[in-house]
């Protein structure tokens, strides 16, 4: 759900979510994309500093050193809380996994997670981080799909 600054700051603080972002900088103006999730809720925020001046400050100032924190849900001990079900179950809210790899280009690359146990899976999104017109080419292709071996 794509909102405005001042909607997704008083949805996050709001719900007690985690600030989560990605930077880029260009010839020195900075774009953030500001997302946070809430189950299966993304919410998403686009800040361009050119144009959103006041509110690239409030970011930076309140909320940019304590945002890209673990998405996993914890206790006041930093306990993991999961729950296996689609809903919330006593505060406890679904378990969230990322995982990282890194690809090498110009030849086909397979990453295979194994999953032992019955999960619900809510769908996938992937990034390509640090990307140039450069790095993506026309032709290129991302897949991704559960397969059940």
């Amino acid at each position: 759900m794509l909102l405005r600054y001042i909607d997704f700051k008083n949805i996050i603080e709001d719900k007690n979510l985690k600030w989560q972002f990605k930077l880029e900088e260009n010839s020195g103006d900075k774009y953030y994309y500001l997302f946070s999730y809430d189950g299966g809720i993304l919410y998403e925020c686009n800040i361009d500093s050119n144009y959103y001046e006041n509110e690239t400050l409030d970011f930076e100032n309140n909320y940019k050193n304590t945002a890209n924190k673990n998405l996993n849900p914890t206790d006041d001990l930093g306990n993991p809380l999961i729950s296996t079900t689609l809903g919330y179950v006593n505060d406890m809210q679904k378990a969230m996994q990322m995982y990282k790899f890194e690809v090498v280009a110009g030849i086909e690359n397979v990453f295979d997670i194994k999953v032992e146990t019955e999960r619900v899976l809510l769908g996938g999104e992937y990034w390509i981080q640090n990307s140039t017109v450069g790095n993506v080419h026309e032709g290129d292709i991302v897949e991704f799909g559960v397969v059940d071996k």
